[in-house]
């Protein structure tokens, strides 16, 4: 008989202003190409959160955001109709091996 794995409880929610330090210390992890610029990033964030065609999640475990999905959607011809994007997905590797 297989053994069960211990799995999180995360809750996933819609991001809000109180996030944004959270997001940033993710979004650094992320940023392994060139590092991010905090200049930049409160004006994007605002942004995200701002634009209805910009989805900006948070997955949150035990009050600590663990984890964000940035995703985007947009009109598609080929679809025929709004097909939406992934466009940065991050867990954060500190918040334990259970996985999101």
């Amino acid at each position: 008989m297989r053994q069960a794995r211990y799995l999180r409880r995360v809750n996933t929610r819609t991001a809000t202003a109180e996030d944004r330090e959270a997001i940033r210390a993710l979004a650094e992890i992320l940023a392994f190409s060139s590092p991010l610029d905090p200049a930049a990033f409160g004006p994007q964030f605002e942004a995200a959160l701002a634009d209805d065609h910009t989805d900006l999640l948070v997955a949150v475990d035990e009050g600590i955001v663990v984890g964000y999905l940035l995703g985007v959607v947009c009109p598609m011809f080929v679809y025929n109709g709004p097909f939406g994007f992934v466009q940065e997905l991050l867990d954060d590797p500190q918040a334990g091996k259970g996985g999101l």
